[in-house]
């Protein structure tokens, strides 16, 4: 194979692969906004260190005491590196707008080893005599340049990585997180049982191929255990790759491509084209650290991609609005959806296995896409309608249908409003839309606020169906184990679907306007869109068809998923196809 790198692995290489010497990313793009400082605890070369930082509330970010802290310990030799260390450390990106949004804000420190060329070689590189040192940098920097932080992330790369492990270790439960990249110098069991118990989370990567580890013999013996471990998360790939897919090498000196696995770090953990480097990390690095950030599990996710690998990305609609999205399949018959967020096994993703190219999108004000610190009043939906259209032209789709279930669907009743030329068919699940006779305040506003203090079951018991209850099962548990909402989100009261018309008179004489082909799935043990809804909809809507199921409650989007696909599905293609709601007559 031509241009394999001199490497023990080049041999291994898999014909039809090939090789990078670099990462895809811009060294350099971010250094400007890092400042740099010094700290000073005594008159020797491990007393004394420059570090460079940077404070993400002078890039837009509000005051906060809870912002978390990502310290990042460079490996040997990057301090002779000067400013370019920044990007060394694996650093630079994580200042970049794209990963600060995607974690809420971050603080980043970088400390700087008092590193020296000698006579054999690099001298000061990290080691136990700086310990005392970095513990006090920490807190001084804390102390002179915030007002406060969350929690406090400690990643290395290579040596640094080792450091990681012996900081975790000098002082357990100190650090929320530990992210050692490219060590095997994990400490015994019952200190990794002592992580477990004081709940650090343990996010342990080195590549199988490492040039200076031995996978089978330093690594693999390790991983048992590590697999018992609540909090860890193991992602030791066959290759490490850059951002272009290939495989990993560099362009001169020793060749350490699969030994620097922080580029792929750096990188997010993400290929150039938005596919997660591992399935269970669907956005990637950021978005493990925000999960642990808000008390998840720090696991990833159980996940299985369906139509296709699944790819994720930011698309700005408007000046400082950047839009979370998740893709699945390809093609040209295009469906949208926006919602607060999407479970991972719905019917979206079940669309995309048959054959659609889905896009999910997450409102803007709930994590990932921006915060807003705005209260749009009575046109929250408006505002969800119109990032749709700018998500679309954004993204180069012309004509699409749209699905979206309860509130999702909400915010299709206003796309019908705003803009019905551009959809083909208008798929909504338990859409209501409220009658405004019982108010505007969002059913799940009035939860929040204790106005609601027992709310009624979204879905019954099933009746003799074992498998749906599994599945109920599986998705009760998948909610709980996820992160705690930030306060901003939970205060947004986006009220109810078409509240600015003020009268169900108004509100009906709005629906008849529709005249995109309108699907309606409902179930008939829904406390929030009731049949009777459903129905007084559907009796509006010149061309509409409603299903109606019966033993199904609020979430029949993630329970009949098979069922409510196919109705979907045969739907949309008739739509596509003659324009109506119901197959032609002949």
């Amino acid at each position: 194979m031509d241009n394999r790198p001199d490497a023990k692995w080049a041999e291994l290489i898999p014909e039809g692969d090939s090789v990078s010497t670099g990462p895809t990313y811009k060294v350099g793009a971010y250094f400007d906004c890092f400042r740099e400082d010094r700290f000073s605890c005594g008159n020797d070369m491990y007393t004394d260190l420059k570090y460079w930082y940077y404070d993400p509330t002078e890039h837009g970010y509000p005051e906060r005491e809870d912002y978390p802290l990502l310290i990042f310990l460079h490996g040997t030799s990057n301090a002779l590196a000067g400013t370019t260390c920044i990007n060394y450390t694996g650093a630079e990106l994580f200042a970049s707008p794209a990963y600060q949004a995607d974690i809420r804000g971050a603080y980043i420190l970088i400390p700087a080893a008092n590193e020296r060329r000698g006579e054999n070689g690099v001298e000061g590189q990290w080691c136990a005599k700086y310990t005392e040192t970095l513990f006090l940098l920490i807190e001084d920097f804390i102390r002179k340049h915030t007002r406060g932080t969350g929690k406090k992330f400690l990643l290395g790369n290579s040596s640094g990585a080792s450091m990681t492990l012996h900081m975790g270790t000098a002082r357990p439960g100190y650090f929320h997180a530990l992210v050692p990249v490219g060590s095997t110098r994990l400490p015994e069991d019952d200190m990794l049982d002592r992580w477990e118990r004081e709940g650090v989370h343990l996010f342990f990567a080195i590549g199988m191929k490492d040039e200076f580890h031995d996978y089978e013999a330093e690594v693999a013996p390790r991983i048992p255990k590590l697999g018992t471990m609540e909090h860890c998360f193991v992602f030791t790939p066959e290759w490490v790759r850059n951002g272009d897919r290939r495989i990993s090498s560099i362009s001169g000196g020793v060749e350490m491509g699969q030994h620097c696995l922080m580029n792929a770090v750096q990188a997010n953990l993400m290929f150039d084209d938005g596919t997660p480097m591992d399935e269970r990390l669907p956005r990637g690095m950021t978005g493990w650290i925000d999960e642990v950030n808000r008390d998840g599990a720090g696991r990833g996710r159980e996940y299985t991609p369906h139509g296709g690998c699944m790819r994720t990305g930011h698309t700005e609609v408007a000046d400082g609005i950047s839009l979370y999205y998740e893709e699945f399949g390809s093609g040209d018959r295009v469906i949208l959806s926006a919602q607060m967020g999407f479970y991972h096994r719905s019917v979206m993703q079940k669309m995309a296995e048959l054959g659609y190219h889905v896009y999910c999108i997450t409102l803007r004000g709930f994590h990932p896409s921006s915060p807003v610190n705005e209260d749009y009043g009575e046109h929250w939906y408006d505002v969800f309608a119109a990032d749709v259209i700018a998500f679309a032209d954004r993204m180069g789709i012309g004509h699409f249908s749209y699905m979206g279930a309860s509130h999702g669907a909400g915010t299709g009743w206003h796309l019908m409003l705003l803009a019905q030329e551009r959809v083909d068919a208008f798929i909504a699940m338990v859409p209501g839309p409220h009658s405004l006779k019982e108010g505007t305040m969002s059913y799940r506003q009035m939860v929040e606020q204790g106005i609601i203090r027992n709310p009624p079951p979204f879905d019954l018991p099933v009746d003799n169906d074992p498998a749906r209850e599994t599945r109920r099962a599986y998705r009760e548990k998948w909610i709980s184990g996820n992160p705690h909402p930030f306060a901003e989100e939970r205060k947004i009261d986006y009220g109810r679907p078409m509240m600015r018309l003020k009268t169900e008179e108004k509100l009906c004489e709005a629906l008849r306007t529709i005249t995109v082909p309108v699907l309606i799935i409902g179930g008939t043990d829904d406390p929030i869109s009731t049949p009777e809804l459903m129905i007084r909809t559907a009796g509006c809507l010149p061309h509409c068809k409603l299903a109606v199921y019966s033993n199904c409650g609020h979430n029949i989007d993630t329970d009949l998923i098979e069922e409510v696909a196919d109705e979907a599905d045969r739907f949309i293609r008739n739509a596509l196809k003659t324009g109506k709601w119901y197959l032609p007559v002949i």
